[in-house]
C-alpha cells in the first residue's frame, strides 16, 4: 500500500436549506462540517455515527455527486473535476456507488444482467462479445446465476437484489467503492453473507472502500480504519481494532456501550441525556457538550481538533485529552 492516498478531502463543508415553516423563514442545516478524511488504496474506511450525522453526504462528497460549500476533494492525486463534467463522467468508472435500498437503485422493468451490462456499454468496454464474458464472470463472482440474471428485480431477493447492485458497482473494475448503509435493508443472514462478499470482493480485487454504516458489528467485519462522525464532524479516527476496544471521545464510547450483547442491552451503557442540538442552530465550542457527562468549561465555546493521541494513526477531538484538562469518567 502506498503513502499517497487514493482520496483525499480537505475540510469539506455542504450546508442545505431546511424546509420553511408554515410562517417564518427557512434555516440552513450544516450537513458536513469540516470533515477531511484519506482512504488509501486497497483499503476499508468505515464511517460510522447516528442518522442523520453527514455520512451520506460525505459519500455523496467524495464521489463528485454533490458540490461541496467549501473544502476540496482529490481523487489520485488530482482535483475532483467538476460533476456533470466530461473529465468527471470519465472518472465515473474509476469511482461507484452502493446505494442503501437495491430495489430503488435498479429499474424495475429491465433485467439484472441488462443493467450489469449498462456500464459496460456507456463506458465502451469492448466488443458485445466481450460484454456477454464480462457479465457472466459478474454474475458469478457476486453469486448470481445465468437464470437469476434474466429476471426483473422485483424477481429476486433482497440479498440478490444486493448482489446484482454490486456486480453493477463492480463492471468497470472500480478504483474506489463508496458502500452507502449497503446493509441496514437486509436480515441478519443476509447482511452476514454480502459482508462476506464485500470482504472478498475487497481483497481479490483490491478495490478501496468506503463503508457507511450505523452498523459497528458490520463496519468491524470489513474495515481497516474507522472515523466516527457526530453533527456533520469527525470526532474519532483510527485503526478499527484500537477504536472500538478503547475508543477515547465520550461520544464514541456511548455509541459502543449501545451495542447489543448476546443477552441483550448492555447493562454498562453510557446513557446520553437530553437530545442533539438543533442542527439549524449551531452553537460555539464542541457539538457534543450539550449531551456530554465529561464536558468542561472549555467544551462551550472551543470547538476541538482532531489530534493524534497514542499514535499518530489514531486521532481524537476532546479538549479533555489534549489541554490537561479533567474530568473523571462518571
Amino acid at each position: 500500500m502506498t503513502t499517497a492516498p487514493l482520496i483525499e478531502a480537505k475540510d469539506l463543508v455542504k450546508t442545505y436549506g431546511s424546509h420553511p415553516r408554515l410562517i417564518g423563514k427557512s434555516y440552513p442545516v450544516r450537513a458536513v462540517d469540516g470533515v477531511s478524511l484519506k482512504l488509501m488504496r486497497g483499503e476499508t474506511l468505515g464511517l460510522v455515527g447516528e442518522s442523520g450525522c453527514g455520512k451520506s453526504t460525505v459519500g455523496r462528497l467524495i464521489l463528485g455527486l454533490e458540490a461541496p460549500d467549501n473544502g476540496s476533494v482529490t481523487f489520485d492525486g488530482s482535483p475532483l473535476a467538476r460533476a456533470g463534467s466530461a473529465e468527471w463522467r470519465r472518472s465515473r468508472a474509476r469511482m461507484q456507488m452502493v446505494f442503501q435500498d437495491p430495489l430503488s437503485a435498479l429499474d424495475r422493468l429491465l433485467p439484472v444482467a441488462a443493467q450489469v451490462r449498462e456500464p459496460l456499454v456507456i463506458h465502451k468496454f469492448g466488443s458485445q462479445a466481450q460484454m456477454d464474458k464480462r457479465v457472466a464472470d459478474l454474475l458469478n463472482a457476486v453469486g448470481l446465476t445465468a437464470a437469476q440474471g434474466r429476471r426483473l428485480p422485483g424477481e429476486l431477493s433482497g440479498g440478490q437484489r444486493q448482489r446484482a447492485v454490486l456486480a453493477r458497482a463492480l463492471a468497470t473494475s472500480p478504483d474506489v467503492l463508496v458502500c452507502d448503509e449497503p446493509t441496514s435493508a437486509l436480515d441478519m443472514l443476509v447482511q452476514s453473507q454480502v459482508l462476506e462478499l464485500l470482504a472478498e470482493i475487497q481483497s481479490k480485487s483490491g478495490v478501496a472502500m468506503l463503508f457507511i454504516s450505523h452498523d459497528l458489528r458490520a463496519l468491524r467485519r470489513v474495515s481497516d480504519r474507522v472515523a466516527v462522525m457526530y453533527l456533520g464532524g469527525i470526532v474519532e479516527e483510527g485503526p478499527v481494532n484500537e477504536v472500538l476496544e478503547t475508543p477515547r471521545h465520550p461520544y464514541t464510547q456511548a455509541l459502543i456501550s449501545s451495542v447489543p450483547g448476546v443477552h441483550g442491552l448492555n447493562p454498562n451503557r453510557i446513557l446520553l441525556s437530553g437530545e442533539p442540538p438543533n442542527p439549524t442552530q449551531r452553537l460555539p465550542g464542541c457539538a457534543f457538550q450539550p449531551r456530554c457527562p465529561r464536558a468542561v468549561q472549555a467544551c462551550s465555546y472551543t470547538a476541538p481538533t482532531l489530534r493524534p493521541i497514542s499514535n499518530v494513526s489514531h486521532r481524537v477531538a476532546c479538549h479533555l485529552l489534549h489541554t490537561g484538562l479533567h474530568r473523571p469518567t462518571p
